[in-house]
C-alpha cells in the first residue's frame, strides 16, 4: 500500500479550547442541565467506571473519542433522565425501591414475551440490543409425550447450550455474567427477564472509600459495582446524540456507532496520536472526561489502518475512505 499525504497539518487539527467548548456546549444540550469545564479528579479515580468509545473516521484523520463516565455520574445521568431524580436522592426513599431495581438490572416480575416469527423453523429470537452488540439469542424448545422438556440456546458469541426446564417450564442462560431467566410458554413463545444483580450489586467492603456506592434492596446493603443495561443503553444513546457535534465535521467522514469498552481498550495501539483531554461536570449529575485521539491517515502504515477499521462495523461511503479500504 502506498501512502498518501494528507492535505491536514498537525496544526490544523483544532485548538484544545475548542474541543473544551464543544464538548461543554454537547452535554449541555443532551442533558437539558448546565454544564461547565471543571475538573474534579476525586471521582475519576474510582475502579467503577463506564466507558463509551466511538470511533472517527475521515479522508485525512482517524482515531477516536471515549467517554468515560464514573459510576456515580452514571447512574445520576440515567435517574434524572426517566425519573427526574439523581440516583442519590432516589435512593435514599424506600418508596423508590422498584425504580432502584430497574437502574441496576434487578428482576422485577415483568418479563417480556417473544414469539416464533416462521412457524415452519420454530424458533424464537430474542434481540438483546446495544448493550450486549446486537447479539440475538436463538431459542428452539424440545417436546416430548406432549410436554416441553428442553430450551435450546444458540447465540454467535457462545457455544450451543440445551438447559432442562423445570416443572414451571422455566430455564436460567447466563451470558456474560448475566441470567436471562426464561420461561417457555409452548413451542412457539417464550417469556424472558433480566437479572444483572452479579454484575451491578456486591457486598459492602469492610472499610468503605469515597468512590464506594451503596444502596439499599429488600432491606439490605449492597455496594453497587454497575449500572444496569437501562443505565448503559441511555449512556449509548447519549454518545449518539453528542459525538457528531462534538468533533467539526472537516475531521471527520464517518462516525462508529457508539461501544461500551472496558478501560483497557481506552488507548489505541497507534504512533503520533494526537491527543486531547477534558472534563465536564455536569450540574446535578456528576464529571464525565472526554478523551480524544486523533492521527494523520498518512502516517499510518496498513496494519495501523487495519485497527481503525476495525472500529466500525458498516459499509465506508465516503469517497476517500473507498480508497483507503477498498469498495
Amino acid at each position: 500500500m502506498t501512502t498518501r499525504r494528507s492535505t491536514l497539518s498537525r496544526a490544523e487539527f483544532f485548538h484544545p479550547q475548542e474541543f473544551e467548548t464543544r464538548c461543554v456546549q454537547s452535554f449541555k444540550q443532551a442533558t437539558g442541565r448546565q454544564a461547565l469545564p471543571a475538573k474534579t479528579g476525586h471521582l475519576l479515580h474510582s475502579p467503577y467506571r463506564v466507558l463509551v468509545r466511538v470511533g472517527l473516521l475521515g479522508p485525512a484523520l482517524g482515531g477516536q473519542c471515549i467517554l468515560d463516565f464514573p459510576l456515580l455520574t452514571a447512574l445520576n445521568l440515567c435517574s434524572l433522565s426517566l425519573f427526574r431524580q439523581n440516583f442519590t436522592s432516589l435512593k435514599q426513599d424506600a418508596s423508590n425501591e422498584n425504580i432502584l431495581k430497574q437502574i441496576l438490572g434487578l428482576p422485577l416480575g415483568k418479563p417480556v414475551r417473544y414469539d416464533c416469527q416462521d412457524t415452519w423453523v420454530k424458533r424464537i429470537d430474542v434481540p438483546l440490543g446495544p448493550v450486549y452488540n446486537h447479539e440475538v439469542l436463538k431459542v428452539t424448545l424440545k417436546e416430548q409425550d406432549g410436554h416441553l422438556i428442553a430450551m435450546r440456546i444458540q447465540s454467535d458469541q457462545q457455544s450451543e447450550q440445551i438447559l432442562p426446564l423445570d416443572t414451571q417450564q422455566r430455564a436460567v442462560y447466563t451470558f456474560q455474567g448475566v441470567s436471562f431467566l426464561f420461561q417457555a410458554l409452548n413451542t412457539e413463545s417464550v417469556m424472558m427477564e433480566l437479572d444483572e444483580s452479579e454484575q451491578t450489586l456486591g457486598p459492602v467492603p469492610p472499610e468503605q472509600h469515597e468512590h464506594h456506592i451503596l444502596a439499599q434492596i429488600n432491606q439490605q446493603a449492597y455496594l453497587v459495582k454497575s449500572g444496569g443495561s437501562l443505565v448503559k443503553s441511555s449512556l449509548l444513546e447519549m454518545a449518539n446524540q453528542i459525538s457528531p457535534s462534538m468533533i467539526p465535521t472537516q475531521l471527520t467522514g464517518d462516525i462508529s456507532p457508539p461501544r461500551l469498552i472496558p478501560s483497557r481498550e481506552a488507548h489505541l495501539p497507534l504512533p503520533n496520536l494526537k491527543r486531547y483531554n477534558t472534563e465536564v461536570l455536569i450540574m446535578g449529575a456528576g464529571p464525565v472526561r472526554i478523551k480524544l485521539e486523533l492521527g494523520n491517515i498518512s502516517d499510518l502504515q496498513a496494519h495501523h489502518l487495519e485497527i481503525l477499521k476495525d472500529l466500525f462495523d458498516h459499509t465506508f461511503y465516503h469517497p476517500e475512505l473507498k480508497k483507503i479500504f477498498g469498495s
